[in-house]
């Protein structure tokens, strides 16, 4: 038996009148989504693969979107293949200017695909309702509900955004193609579809199941699928799946280049089968909950345990939930509906499949809960009340509900401004989560804390959940506090087994490291060897930097042969007949750029001594490095006390080294010296020859001097800069090595 109520998909193109009235609940989900998320746009990045989505990969930061076209459709990327998200990234460089200090462009595209979502998801919604009341209440709690914060304001979560952006407008065209008679325009939406669907799989695979639900949709609203009997219900399904074949085709290319690139890149988690069956339903519970109550949301959750009872409590609810759909599948058949797409949507992402570090996360319900809003507007469609006072306090309880939830997602979209804010946030609701841990970790290291860094990475270390950051983050503190041997048994009690293949390399450089800190030259470069042979192909822009460090051992070896090998590998160094200490600069240049520094301060103390006297512009280099570094193992005095040395030196009162004298008093807390020296600077770029350059560098001196006025000394990585003008040509300028997705 047919439901009573079907929805009818007109066949004939409305009124100039009808067809603006369409499209006005579109345009406010549009205006509403777009009002409510707007503030995202002023995020920046977060330390959770935004690093090596954006700010660390070619395809992205190239110089022309055309030029990384082609690397985009022929490699995987983090462990995923997805052309279209990738592209997307870099046609935001170029269009917006959008870089990783000025990401407001990558926000942007994010903002405006999900606001476009949300018209798109209103015009489907308005093939079940034509109650337009109703079918934008429906779209703007899916649009607006907290869940959506971390699919919108987290950069890397593009491909949330823009594979529901092709997957909607796939489902609008197909559901043009179902109501058409005349054969031609039915293939044309046909093809449309078909293109559609292949441009969401590009951007990202868990729209895969989408053919399976239109499916659903044959059975309702389309009313396709002839129910009179069991027999004529598999014929029919039968007969409107094979229509569908091209698209399931598709769907199980999409799956199948995916497992590739998860599988190449080793992000998928060995779970057992038992465990992981056992997740779906407790996930689907956890989801539906977190939609009904979004309180306590937080970027990374912990595990949930699957203990006997809360398996138990989740069949419970969905089959509560199962046994309401089937009573009112005449009544309500919208429920059905709408909480199988919520399950088809939702399973490939319920824990039956584990990659990555998580196995439940907010942005896992992007899709899923279109359907949760499907079966809310056949909840309210279905017993709106049609007396007037009734229906009006319905109406202004939904008005207070979205206002509630846009209160909650505006509170919680700041949660993705920075780095700080994003850590605090986990560790607020999952003080034990390693990733977390880690980052607090780095942080207080990069703000010159190692000691307040110490207990963080030992916490991280002490997790039952691997993650090879932890003892890599441990051994980087230990370093920087001038216990070496201590950093190596933490690496040395690093399980190798527990590490994944294609990042063993990074636990045997970090040993490198470590020995070469210790003296330990002939193992550090057996450590070198061993990085640099199970290096995989997608680090290989990290080779080089690998080969400085074999080269630095080597030549501390007395291997003189073996040091000159690795140094030609490093593209400056290729054409070297020999080794000498001074071509050691580089490599302790890098390591300085990544955070090691306490083992390097001795070659960077004697090279100073030593350019004070014979070269004032080296000298110049390195107390620039030491002054505007956030962190630095030489004490502010004695930076301070080589940079007056410096000046006095300068008869000709070189601007240049004022500047440097000015960031170093700023450095050592003399603001008031820092503006007086920095005045001098510019005095002096007064009497020289006026040209582009000099006007730029008076830029610049004048807004240190203004920093300098506040209270705030300048930072930035300048060694990064000297390295990349001095040595860069043939290098990539990443320098960052992701290790989980």
């Amino acid at each position: 038996m047919k439901p009573t109520r079907t929805a009818s998909i007109p066949s004939a193109a409305p009124a100039a009148s009808s067809a603006a009235k369409a499209w006005l609940v579109p345009l406010l989900a549009f205006l509403l989504a777009f009002a409510v998320f707007a503030p995202a746009i002023t995020c920046g990045l977060v330390n959770l693969d935004d690093g090596p989505y954006i700010t660390d990969n070619p395809l992205v930061m190239a110089d022309s979107p055309w030029t990384a076209l082609p690397a985009c459709f022929t490699t995987f990327q983090q462990a995923m293949y997805a052309p279209l998200l990738w592209y997307s990234y870099a046609l935001d460089a170029v269009l917006f200017r959008a870089t990783p200090a000025a990401p407001w462009g990558f926000h942007l595209t994010n903002v405006l695909l999900h606001a476009a979502n949300a018209a798109l998801f209103a015009l489907v919604l308005s093939r079940f309702c034509k109650n337009r009341f109703l079918v934008f209440v429906a779209a703007a709690v899916w649009a607006i509900h907290p869940l959506r914060v971390e699919s919108v304001a987290w950069v890397t979560e593009r491909k949330d955004v823009l594979s529901a952006f092709f997957a909607l407008l796939a489902t609008l065209a197909w559901l043009r193609c179902r109501c058409l008679a005349q054969p031609a325009a039915r293939a044309t939406f046909f093809a449309l579809a078909l293109l559609l669907h292949a441009a969401a799989l590009l951007a990202k695979v868990s729209v895969a199941p989408l053919p399976a639900i239109w499916l659903l949709l044959e059975v309702w609203p389309l009313g396709r699928i002839d129910r009179s009997s069991l027999r004529e219900a598999v014929r029919t399904a039968a007969l409107r799946a094979v229509a569908l074949l091209p698209f399931f085709v598709l769907s199980l290319a999409a799956a199948a280049l995916a497992s590739a690139a998860h599988g190449d890149m080793g992000a998928i988690r060995a779970v057992p089968l038992s465990s992981r069956m056992a997740s779906v339903p407790v996930h689907a519970a956890f989801y539906l909950l977190k939609t009904v109550l979004p309180l306590r949301l937080s970027p990374l959750y912990p595990d949930l345990a699957l203990t006997i009872p809360r398996i138990l409590g989740a069949l419970g609810l969905l089959g509560a939930l199962a046994a309401a759909a089937y009573r009112l599948r005449r009544t309500v058949p919208a429920l059905a509906l709408g909480l199988l797409v919520f399950a088809v949507f939702l399973f490939p992402a319920s824990g039956i499949v584990r990659f990555g570090i998580q196995s439940i996360a907010d942005r896992f319900t992007y899709l899923p809960a279109l359907g949760l809003s499907i079966a809310l507007l056949g909840l309210l469609d279905a017993h709106r009340p049609r007396a007037p006072k009734p229906l009006c306090i319905l109406h202004g309880a939904l008005c207070i509900l979205l206002a509630a939830l846009a209160v909650l997602t505006l509170r919680l979209v700041p949660v993705w401004n920075d780095a700080v804010t994003f850590n605090d946030r986990v560790l607020r609701f999952n003080p034990t989560q390693p990733h977390a841990l880690v980052s607090k970790a780095d942080r207080l290291l990069e703000d010159g804390d190692p000691e307040a860094a110490l207990p963080f990475a030992a916490e991280a270390c002490a997790q039952r959940d691997f993650t090879l950051q932890a003892p890599l983050v441990l051994a980087l503190v230990l370093q920087e506090l001038d216990r070496p041997a201590e950093a190596l048994r933490a690496l040395e009690t690093t399980p190798r087994q527990a590490t994944p293949p294609r990042q063993l390399f990074l636990l045997d450089w970090e040993l490198a490291r470590v020995r070469f800190a210790l003296g330990q030259y002939d193992a550090a470069l057996a450590d070198a060897t061993r990085a640099l042979a199970s290096l995989p192909p997608e680090m290989a822009g990290q080779r080089p930097f690998l080969h400085l460090l074999a080269m630095a051992a080597a030549h501390h070896a007395g291997r003189p042969d073996e040091a000159l090998a690795h140094a030609c590998a490093f593209p400056a160094y290729a054409r070297k007949t020999s080794i000498a200490d001074d071509d050691l600069l580089p490599f302790h240049l890098f390591e300085w750029t990544i955070q090691h520094r306490t083992a390097h301060a001795a070659f960077f103390r004697a090279l100073l001594a030593d350019a004070l006297d014979s070269d004032p512009g080296l000298a110049n280099n390195l107390l620039w490095g030491f002054a505007t570094a956030r962190r630095s193992p030489i004490p502010p005095a004695e930076i301070l006390d080589a940079a007056r040395r410096l000046v006095r030196g300068d008869a000709a009162g070189n601007p240049g080294y004022l500047d440097t004298l000015a960031a170093a008093q700023a450095r050592a807390g003399n603001y008031a010296d820092a503006q007086a020296t920095a005045r001098r600077a510019l005095d002096a770029l007064r009497g020289l020859p006026a040209s582009p350059d000099i006007d730029r560098f008076a830029g610049k001196l004048r807004r240190r001097l203004d920093l300098y006025r506040t209270g705030t000394p300048y930072t930035e990585n300048a060694f990064s800069r000297w390295m990349a003008n001095a040595w860069g040509e043939g290098l990539l300028t990443s320098t960052k090595v992701p290790i989980d997705e």
